[in-house]
């Protein structure tokens, strides 16, 4: 099943409309909709805060629906346990050997833009999922990390 689908089969379980739906996840009605009706709108257009917020809004599991299991606490390495995103970012970027503008080529930004994710924690939920599998490709990160919050120790 795809993620439109799953998302227009769990508000109809609950018995939301539209509507309902879209001011539970703080959405517009439009932003909401589309993101019923195409395949791939959830990963490439709504933002990583968006669909979060859907999911809240709906009940579901944000790592089911995006098929990525959750790993217990001690699977992850160390240096990600309970460590945000932005700090992952920032040391997993230098352990590459890679200055901010290198990271930025890679992934068709400016420099300011990997500054800001080294510097802001929140900053990727304003990214596609897309984006954000991106850029753990480019680190050779797990996509969880950046996509689900790391579990404390």
């Amino acid at each position: 099943m795809q993620i439109n689908q799953a998302i227009n089969r769990r508000r109809l379980e609950l018995g939301l409309t539209i509507d309902q739906a879209a001011i539970a996840a703080g959405l517009g009605e439009s932003e909401y909709l589309d993101m019923e009706l195409y395949p791939d709108e959830a990963l490439s257009v709504a933002t990583l805060g968006q669909l979060r917020a859907t999911c809240r809004a709906l009940e579901l599991d944000l790592a089911q629906l995006l098929t990525i299991g959750e790993r217990p606490v001690e699977a992850y390495p160390e240096e990600y346990r309970g460590n945000p995103r932005d700090k992952i970012l920032r040391e997993r970027r230098q352990s590459c050997g890679m200055s901010p503008n290198e990271l930025s080529e890679k992934l068709g930004f400016k420099e300011i833009v990997v500054e800001q994710m080294e510097t802001d924690p929140d900053f990727l939920e304003g990214w596609s999922v897309e984006l954000v599998r991106t850029l753990a490709s480019t680190l050779g990160l797990p996509q969880e990390i950046l996509l689900l919050p790391v579990p404390r120790a």
